[in-house]
């Protein structure tokens, strides 16, 4: 089965029951634990990376009234930090319009351009025995 088609499998009761019709009964047991097993990590990944973003947030907003009660302004911390002002703007204009890898994988919501690290779905994806080739975008 292709990705599209376990997409539209599951998200349709009635071609969603006619899946599962295929399965015996200790087969639909242990799809339904590891499918519990996959869920509780996805959330769990998702709340933690919400967490550590949200305290680094917290952090940053800390750092920054430590500056501002001191009369540190932010030229002065990219100054300190050997950045340009200069610097920063092209950066952040190669950033906003910069090239972009495409996009080679892709699972609901999660993407991954296959350079760099594996993120945390796709090795969970290939733990459970999943080729990650079966979502590659085209």
């Amino acid at each position: 089965m292709k990705k599209e088609e376990i997409k539209k499998a599951l998200s349709s009761k009635k071609k969603l029951t006619s899946v599962i019709e295929l399965f015996e009964e200790r087969e639909l047991s242990q799809l339904q634990t590891r499918l519990d097993d996959v869920i509780s990590s996805v959330m769990e990944s998702r709340r933690a990376e919400a967490l550590q973003r949200q305290q680094r947030e917290q952090k940053a907003n800390e750092l920054l009234q430590q500056a501002k009660e001191q009369g540190v302004d932010l030229s002065d911390l990219l100054a300190a930090a050997g950045i340009s002002e200069t610097d920063l703007k092209k950066d952040l204009r190669r950033s906003a319009g910069g090239r972009k890898k495409k996009v080679k994988y892709r699972l609901g919501d999660n993407e991954w351009t296959g350079a760099g690290r594996k993120p945390r779905w796709v090795k969970e994806l290939e733990e459970n025995g999943v080729d990650i080739e079966e979502y590659r975008v085209n």
